[in-house]
């Protein structure tokens, strides 16, 4: 495009030039661009993340309705709201939870696949239950600046590594189960400390 616009305005047929390639351009822009999500799907590249993203919005409305009706419960239980109102929005979750569960079964992906896809959740949440403790250990005293910095930019780079590795596709590294002496650094204070 870009040579074509740079030809002299004194070059007999450049306005034709400049329509025939930009024509090409956009209709290959618009071909390419509209095509490749159905070829990706024709190839199976995009399947597989679909049904994971279906069988966890399944499985989060799944939690979600079940959270309602034991918030309902409690409502019952301490006569916050009148029982004909709760009783007609405990039949709409019930329904709804039947429905969720029929939707569940449906979406299931592949084992090995869903298997992956939990303990990149489990790993998440842990991640940030490690941040939260962090933080916890810190405002009580028990952790130094410094020493909390260190953790939280370790604990970030793990959450980081795992997101990356969650958007390519890959499979995280698996951690070793035992750690040697060597590699467990000791904490101040307990160099002497057998």
């Amino acid at each position: 495009m870009v040579l074509v616009l740079s030809l002299p305005e004194a070059v007999p047929v450049r306005e034709t030039l400049v329509n025939m390639v930009f024509g090409v351009v956009l209709l290959s822009i618009l071909i390419q661009g509209l095509s490749i999500t159905p070829l990706a799907r024709r190839l199976g590249l995009l399947s597989e993340r679909e049904s994971l993203t279906a069988y966890e919005v399944a499985r989060a409305s799944l939690r979600l309705a079940a959270d309602v009706l034991v918030e309902l419960s409690r409502r019952r239980k301490t006569g916050l709201a009148s029982v004909p109102v709760l009783d007609i929005l405990e039949a709409e979750y019930r329904q709804r939870l039947g429905e969720v569960n029929s939707r569940l079964e449906a979406t299931r992906p592949d084992p090995h696949l869903q298997i992956q896809e939990e303990l990149t959740q489990l790993r998440r949440r842990l991640l940030q239950f490690e941040k939260e403790k962090a933080l916890d250990d810190r405002k009580q005293g028990m952790l130094g600046l410094e020493a909390f910095r260190q953790l939280n930019a370790d604990i970030d780079a793990r959450l980081l590594q795992l997101e990356t590795n969650e958007s390519t596709g890959a499979l995280p590294q698996k951690t070793p189960a035992r750690l040697s002496s060597k590699q467990v650094t000791p904490l101040a204070g307990d160099e002497g400390e057998s």
